[in-house]
């Protein structure tokens, strides 16, 4: 049985009136790894992120792999790795 990590994502939109729940779709549509937990946090001056928890195979670098995808999804500005545990 392979092992899985949780990595946790803070995902910053280009601006404050990008749709953060058209790339949560975008990103669910994409099948990049099981996704337990989103959540839309505050930042400053109405800009907010998106935060999301994904559970995906430990695998290489996989972590950096799903981050260089979501960075290529209309909208996203920059990917954050805030973790990855292994479960």
């Amino acid at each position: 049985m392979g092992r899985n990590v949780i990595i946790n994502f803070k995902i910053m939109p280009e601006n404050p009136e990008v749709d953060l729940n058209k790339i949560e779709e975008n990103i669910r549509n994409s099948n990049l790894g099981n996704i337990t937990d989103v959540k839309i946090e505050p930042i400053a001056f109405g800009l907010k992120a998106l935060r999301i928890l994904m559970i995906v195979p430990d695998e290489g670098n996989v972590a950096e792999e799903i981050r260089e995808k979501i960075k290529e999804i209309e909208g996203v500005h920059e990917v954050d790795i805030d973790g990855v545990t292994l479960i």
